[in-house]
């Protein structure tokens, strides 16, 4: 009876343990570490802000104070790797993308006034910082931002003199960002994210015998973007 009592409590035990030990029991969570490379594609919106003093000497000073935007596409590859401690998970990402915006306009009141702004690529070089929730990554981003641009001040002037074109390249600045990054298996990951860049500005003195015109350039862009990038460890 006693050996009947003991089976029996035993069995017992066993019965309310074992369901609750497997409820406890949790699936560990993504790894995020590791180097990772990929291709995004999206949209970017750029403006360039003209302030300055179209000066004829067969009229009136003009003052410019003009915008030239542009939204086009960006397609593009990125490079970076992770570090994860916990949910925390930092690095570093590098990107580079082809940006083929051209802004043009030729200004009324201003004789012969044409201002033109090229930006041909479009990188940055970021640290990441997220937070993780297993496969899903929310993170923030920052660092330097590169670019191939040129803006163009071209008084063409009138049939008494013509003045030279001058040109600023605003190549340099920073960029800031957010976004979600979800692991679609455990090697390819998907994206979406926003960035602002600020290539800072530059002003020029363009002048002839006739006249000197004075004027400054500021560029702004922002970039939304989804990508999809390959983890190689």
């Amino acid at each position: 009876m006693r050996k009947l009592t003991f089976i029996a409590t035993v069995g017992t035990a066993l019965a309310v343990v074992t369901p609750a030990s497997a409820a406890d029991f949790v699936e560990p969570t993504y790894d995020w570490n590791g180097v990772y490379a990929g291709v995004f594609a999206g949209i970017g919106h750029t403006s360039s802000d003209w302030e300055g003093t179209d000066d004829d000497i067969e009229a009136d000073p003009v003052d410019i104070d003009e915008t030239l935007s542009e939204t086009t596409a960006v397609l593009g590859g990125l490079v970076g790797v992770n570090f994860q401690k916990d949910k925390l998970v930092f690095g570093a990402e590098a990107d580079l993308a082809w940006f083929d915006s051209r802004q043009h306009e030729n200004l009324d009141g201003a004789e012969g006034l044409d201002i033109t702004s090229d930006i041909n690529l479009l990188g940055s070089l970021r640290a990441r910082l997220g937070y993780a929730e297993d496969r899903t990554l929310f993170y923030v981003t920052g660092g330097a931002a590169f670019a191939d641009t040129k803006h163009t001040w071209n008084d063409g002037g009138s049939e008494t003199f013509n003045m030279p074109s001058k040109s600023v390249n605003l190549n340099f600045g920073w960029v800031v960002g957010a976004g979600i990054e979800h692991a679609w298996t455990d090697d390819w990951l998907v994206r979406l994210e926003g960035f602002y860049y600020d290539l800072g500005s530059k002003d020029r003195t363009v002048s002839d015998e006739n006249e000197t015109d004075e004027f400054e350039v500021k560029q702004d862009i922002w970039v939304g973007r989804i990508g999809i990038s390959y983890k190689l460890n």
